[in-house]
């Protein structure tokens, strides 16, 4: 209601320019009518709520609403269960070790047999949300929230049955690729917070983003370093190279550089802050016009020969990747969970984050990687 009354008073203002258009005019007056309805349901739902309230005081079936219920929960499936408002308020009251409401505690007893109690969906799935917005390789890859460990084929060359001309009547032999199968299985990453017991105070909402933020960044810094290494570990060899000059990057490396990738439909350069301003910025092409142009894009700094930049501070200084990052997967084998445990002598709540993933690097020329000489 506050926030209709203040466009509303906004509108008055806006009607009040001598200058306004008919078809501005019309605008607000649609505006207005829209506002006005929106403004009656809520007062409706308001006095419809009230209503069914007070009938159901006067019905005293309290006890048999509440068993009934607790039979629909018991039903729900649990990822249905870890969904719930209650679920998500009843995981972090127990972390903090507060008592729960009725309605909590029928929530939280869908938590299975398993040692640690579920992350609520959305709160894990708003820890990736700050993961990715942090390190631009992790928003750009190919993420299997599996569950499971999983095999993947990754493709090399084709070795034989590539198309040519041949005599008519005359078969090309059959495809042959340098195929290779790779089960991602994980690798185990954690994080440990701790809180003493004065800052366990804080309310739930506080407690909820200090400890999203806290994963979330650990967990982003681990995840982005474990993906770039891999990628750099599965690069062709062919693929590495260094600069010609030392601590300079030329229009002829980059040009090579983006010379080497194979089935890279989507390019994409990372590096970070450092290599950005003090290599890629500087250069020019032959006839002395800047490579690198700033961006609009919100997540993008720039464009490089048409390639997107980016900012990944997983990267050393002095390295640029360049790549499709849809020719990377990461699956992970656990998805982020807190357990927790207290300190008695330290006095100190301890929750800790542990998640199992892996990632690879289907084709190893999507990729090449540029160094720049030091000595």
């Amino acid at each position: 209601m506050d926030e209709i009354q203040k466009r509303l008073d906004e509108i008055t203002v806006e009607l009040s320019n001598e200058d306004i258009t008919a078809e501005q005019l019309k605008t607000l007056n649609d505006e207005v009518d829209a506002l006005t309805k929106r403004k009656s349901e809520i007062i409706k739902n308001v006095e419809d709520r009230k209503n069914t309230l007070s009938k159901v005081a006067q019905l005293g079936n309290a006890k048999e609403q509440i068993a009934d219920e607790g039979k629909e929960n018991k039903e729900m499936k649990s990822e249905d269960i870890y969904s719930t408002k209650e679920y998500r308020s009843a995981f972090l009251k127990n972390l903090l070790g507060r008592d729960l409401d009725e309605a909590e505690k029928r929530a939280f007893v869908h938590t299975t047999d398993m040692d640690a109690a579920p992350v609520p969906t959305q709160m894990v799935d708003e820890i990736w949300d700050l993961i990715s917005g942090e390190h631009s390789i992790l928003d750009d890859i190919t993420i299997y929230r599996t569950g499971t460990a999983i095999q993947i084929t990754t493709h090399t060359t084709v070795t034989a049955g590539r198309a040519k001309n041949v005599a008519q009547g005359t078969a090309n032999e059959n495809e042959q690729n340098g195929l290779a199968k790779v089960t991602l299985s994980g690798k185990d990453f954690s994080k440990t917070v701790e809180l003493s017991y004065a800052m366990a105070k804080m309310s739930i909402k506080s407690f909820e983003q200090y400890l999203k933020t806290e994963i979330a960044t650990q967990f982003g810094e681990v995840l982005a370093e474990d993906t770039i290494a891999q990628i750099k570990t599965d690069v062709n060899a062919a693929n590495k190279i260094t600069t010609a000059e030392v601590n300079k990057v030329d229009y002829t490396d980059v040009t090579k550089l983006f010379g080497l990738l194979k089935k890279a439909k989507n390019h994409f350069v990372y590096c970070n802050e450092t290599t950005l301003y003090n290599a890629l910025c500087s250069m020019t092409d032959t006839t002395g016009r800047p490579l690198y142009q700033p961006s609009i894009n919100d997540k993008a700094s720039g464009v490089l020969l048409g390639g997107l930049v980016k900012m990944e501070d997983a990267l050393a200084d002095g390295e640029i990747l360049v790549g499709d990052s849809k020719k990377v997967v990461m699956n992970m084998v656990q998805d982020i969970m807190i357990e927790d445990d207290k300190d008695i002598k330290a006095h100190t709540y301890i929750y800790s984050g542990y998640a199992r993933g892996e990632s690879k690097l289907l084709y190893d020329k999507a990729f090449a990687l540029l160094t720049v000489k030091t000595a």
